[in-house]
């Protein structure tokens, strides 16, 4: 095998179900100077075992790990951080129920050595577990497909945060952790590597598919965790009026939390909970005053920089111009029957 250029840092727990199928797809990659770093998360099934009879059989170079306590994915992503074991020039985070095409870390490598960026970002879809449904297509429209001077446009507000179709330089991250963070880790770890980031590259083409399961992490919102969400971000923000020219970061952070938090963790807690949906509503609206105050006058939140930026940009001027008037419940109402009745997902 060539050199390593590429280790990819997979939490695992309890995918047995999932393993054969991921290491599958490894096996298949067109590109293979790579190696993986499994990390099990104290598993109740049969997964560490699985783990480790792959290393045992299989050609691809293999470390696993196992935690003696379930840490929860952030922190076991931390684990493989500080194995010693990362090599190469990138690091890539994959989940171990996931897909990609034979071609993902050829085309990711590919990629990032020509344009020297920082991450390089593919498309993905998300497909339902049982029945195989395509629920969406996401990061395919980016234009231009490469950036800098991240401070002075929006652009990055609009990447999705998920990790695991980013590769990262390996020199960006090498003294980033996700720490105790329990949610929106992709979020708050691509936030706090924000500063650091001098160029993105990205790969219009869907090479990744997000496997959704019922019942992960991902798919339980409840008030807990929006604080715990909450709590994260103010220390982020603690974070960058630290830095210089933070009032440029503070823009960009500004105008995220609004995307993520004012408009879509308070989506879900109401729509979990509909007869709380105003308590909801006000709740997300009286901590945006409180800690993030800059949502008003935000000038990437603005008419005059929304109405020439698309039908997204306009939707986030009506949510600003909703709360500010009391009435975001009506987006959420209209929100629930454009997804409930016309089966159209649209993402923010």
């Amino acid at each position: 095998m060539s050199r390593c250029r590429v280790t990819i840092i997979v939490p695992i727990y309890n995918l047995e179900n999932y393993i054969p199928t991921f290491f599958k797809d490894l096996e298949k990659q067109t590109f293979q100077s790579f190696k993986i770093i499994a990390i099990d998360d104290f598993s109740s099934d049969n997964s560490l075992n699985m783990l480790l009879d792959y290393k045992e059989k299989h050609y691809l170079k293999i470390v696993v790990l196992n935690n003696s306590e379930n840490l929860g994915p952030g922190l076991t992503k931390d684990v493989g951080l500080d194995s010693g074991f990362i090599e190469g020039d990138y690091v890539l985070f994959l989940d171990g129920d996931d897909r990609f095409e034979a071609d993902f870390l050829e085309k990711m490598v590919e990629n990032a050595d020509e344009s020297n960026a920082d991450i390089t970002v593919c498309g993905f879809d998300r497909f339902d577990d049982k029945s195989g449904e395509v629920y969406s297509k996401e990061m395919v429209n980016n234009h231009p497909d490469y950036i800098v001077n991240l401070t002075s446009n929006d652009k990055f507000a609009y990447i999705n945060p998920s990790l695991w179709n980013k590769l990262y330089r390996r020199d960006l991250i090498k003294d980033l952790h996700f720490s105790n963070v329990k949610r929106g880790e992709d979020l708050i770890f691509l936030l706090y590597l924000f500063p650091r980031i001098q160029s993105i590259k990205f790969i219009n083409e869907i090479l990744i598919h997000y496997r959704v399961r019922y019942g992960s992490l991902i798919n339980t919102t409840n008030e807990m965790s929006f604080d715990i969400f909450l709590n994260d971000l103010i220390n982020l923000k603690k974070y960058y009026l630290q830095l210089n020219n933070n009032k440029q970061y503070i823009e960009i952070l500004e105008l995220v939390v609004f995307i993520h938090l004012g408009i879509s963790y308070t989506y879900r807690l109401a729509s979990n909970d509909r007869k709380k949906k105003l308590y909801y509503i006000k709740n997300t609206k009286d901590c945006l005053d409180r800690y993030f105050p800059g949502w008003r006058k935000n000038r990437y939140l603005n008419i005059k920089h929304c109405v020439f930026g698309g039908s997204k940009k306009i939707g986030l001027w009506g949510c600003r111009l909703l709360y500010k008037i009391n009435m975001f419940g009506v987006f959420i109402k209209v929100y629930l029957f454009i997804i409930e009745k016309l089966k159209i997902d649209i993402k923010w």
